[in-house]
Parts: C-alpha cells; structure tokens; sequence
C-alpha cells in the first residue's frame, strides 16, 4: 500500500517519501519530499519526479540534447513551435531549455515558464544575445529577480562549439542544478 501510494505520487508529479519505523514494523507514505537518512526512530527515503525536459528548437543541438536526454532517462519532449498544451507540462520538476536561435519565439516559452517555475530555465546565445533578451523582458514587465533565473549561455561549457558538446554541457548543467536545489530545499536531517 505505500509503495503504491508513492508511485501514484509521483506518477501525478508529486513529490514523496517512505518512512520505515523499525520498532513498529511499519512503513508509511510520506506526502512531502524528505531527506534520506534517519529521523528520530524511522528511517526516511525521499522521491521526486523523473527530471522532465522541455527542449524548444528545431535545430540540431535541440536533436542532440534530447538524444543525449534520452539515454539518461530523462523525459524528454522536443518541440519546435510552442504549443498551448505544452504550459501545463511546465512543473517545479521540469528543466526548460531554449536551444532557438530566435528570440522573438523564445518569448512565449519563457512567458509560460514565468508562471510556471520550472527549476532549470536555459537559453542558447552569445552573452550579447541574452543583454537582447534581458532588454525584451524588462520591457514586458518582468523583473530583474524573475530574469535572473534564466541561464545564458546555457551549459557548463563556454562556447561550445558542436551540438554533441553543447548537448553534454546542457545536461551536465541541468543534473547540477537539480542536485544543488535539493540539497538546499530539504529539511536538516535530524
């Protein structure tokens, strides 16, 4: 009964964990996320949701990355237009990367991951290119929090120059990021 109540958890995007108490033979479902390891008499393992990358570009580092993607387990959907549907797939889970070489169709991606706070929000471009993109949003609103969020240059790697290395340098960044945001979002273990 919890390993199915955690796999429906998570199946539905949610974070969750199981608790094991040794003393009463008991394992329950946790509805949050948790810090692996012992707490208090239990001991406690935490789960979240596959990474889920959306990939926006018709180009071929989009193709490469989603390849890589693919091979790492990752979900991972590649679009080339943004369609409507495509905002409610955007959760706190989920890694938007930009790999256009447009800025005017980043903005309808980017505007849905405004709302949407996915944890990873990169886009491809010259540092010239995202001081363009910077100049755009702070037209339509968006603050200098909000645009702080958005990683540009994508990737780990300064100028990469083939859509293979750029595809590593993405996902290498992407991983990172993940590992760093649930480090800092759990509670102390006790």
């Amino acid at each position: 009964q919890p390993l199915l109540a955690v796999l429906n958890r998570l199946e539905q995007r949610k974070p969750a964990g199981l608790r094991y108490d040794p003393q009463a033979q008991s394992l329950v479902c946790l509805p949050t996320q948790t810090r692996t390891g012992w707490n208090l008499n239990g001991f406690e393992v935490g789960f979240r949701p596959c990474v889920r990358l959306m990939i926006y570009g018709r180009s071929l580092e989009a193709q490469a990355t989603a390849s890589l993607a693919a091979a790492t387990g990752y979900d991972s959907h590649i679009f080339d237009l943004f369609p409507a549907s495509a905002s409610a797939q955007i959760d706190t889970d989920t890694a938007v990367i930009l790999l256009c070489h447009d800025l005017n169709r980043e903005l309808p991606v980017l505007q849905a991951a405004r709302e949407a706070k996915p944890f990873y929000l990169g886009a491809l471009g010259s540092y010239r290119t995202h001081t363009l993109r910077l100049q755009k949003l702070h037209e339509l609103g968006w603050s200098r929090e909000e645009t702080a969020q958005i990683r540009a240059p994508v990737g780990i790697f300064p100028k990469a120059r083939d859509a293979h290395t750029l595809a590593l340098s993405v996902l290498a960044e992407v991983a990172a990021v993940r590992l760093r945001q649930e480090d800092s979002c759990l509670p102390p273990s006790s």
